[in-house]
């Protein structure tokens, strides 16, 4: 293994993210480099986050995706830290991808999907994915 330059690495998995749209490639690319990098998981995980709080709402359900696309190939590459660092702060995530407002409600139904599946495949405790689903209620 060779060794990574931890400031180039976050800028280019930021501008990853920043990049990231519904485009099944650029997420699945964005997702493939931060399970590649795990041992930078923390710089990764930081720019999501920064992200998150810095885009728009569009753009929030799109690093969403994004979040999906790295859980799901967390688990089938055997790297769990992932799974780990999300389950503390899923229901924030989440909260910020559906705000309690009309913006949130236009990105309800794409996250509610996302979140339904989380729940089919067991990706985080029944205790998190109630508290996510607590997020829903009344907001149809």
């Amino acid at each position: 293994m060779y060794d990574v330059d931890p400031f180039e690495t976050r800028l280019r998995f930021g501008s990853m993210v920043r990049t990231a749209g519904e485009m099944y490639q650029s997420i699945q690319q964005a997702a493939e480099f931060a399970i590649r990098h795990t041992s930078l998981i923390d710089h990764l995980y930081d720019c999501v986050s920064e992200q998150l709080e810095q885009s728009s709402i569009t753009a929030r359900l799109n690093i969403l995706y994004l979040i999906d696309a790295i859980l799901k190939l967390s688990r089938k590459s055997d790297h769990k830290e992932w799974l780990g660092h999300f389950e503390k702060d899923i229901v924030c995530v989440v909260t910020k991808v559906i705000p309690n407002n009309a913006d949130g409600n236009t990105n309800l139904n794409n996250t509610r999907k996302v979140v339904t599946s989380w729940r089919k495949k067991g990706m985080f405790p029944d205790k998190t994915l109630d508290e996510l689903d607590k997020l829903f209620q009344g907001r149809d």
